[in-house]
């Protein structure tokens, strides 16, 4: 569920972006006008669009490390404990991911900062370290909270059960 979950709903999110907007499509005007419309759902512009898309692979994968790091009282303390500690870092680790997300697209493009051309040439540059362009850009951007989400939770979890040996 967790990795095919999270994965439907960035392309989900991609959708969401070329049909939300004021300018359909994924044209650069079509993402800026899309980001700015989901955004604006939650009281902001394109850069809240960016953090709000990410929040549905980022739930999925809460999820997912839930049922992973489920508790069960059958087994050791110390055990329960690093999975309480796995699930809990998980949330951080998500809302890590989204500051990282948006702080990328801020400082990658060739115009830094988060106005239009910002975050056009931010999402454009983060796109590129894969070989694409802004649509590349928003995938990631949208991915990184549950790839965040799931390596702090996972990571957390076996560092405190390491510590605790």
């Amino acid at each position: 569920m967790g990795a095919s979950g999270s994965g439907a709903a960035v392309a989900g999110s991609i959708g969401v972006v070329g049909a939300a907007g004021a300018a359909a499509g994924l044209s650069g005007a079509g993402i800026m006008s899309g980001l700015a419309t989901v955004g604006g759902v939650v009281g902001g512009g394109a850069v809240m669009g960016i953090a709000a898309l990410g929040l549905a692979p980022a739930a999925v994968t809460k999820i997912a490390m839930s049922q992973v790091l489920m508790d069960d009282e059958s087994l050791p303390d110390d055990e329960r404990e690093a999975r309480s500690v796995g699930r809990n870092m998980t949330t951080v680790g998500a809302l890590a991911g989204t500051a990282g997300a948006v702080g990328t697209v801020a400082a990658a493009g060739s115009v830094a900062g988060l106005s239009a051309a910002g975050i056009t040439s931010g999402l454009a540059a983060v796109g590129a370290t894969v070989g694409g362009g802004m649509v590349a850009g928003v995938a990631i951007t949208v991915a990184a909270p549950a790839a965040a989400a799931a390596a702090v939770g996972f990571g957390a979890y076996k560092l405190w059960k390491w510590i605790s040996e």
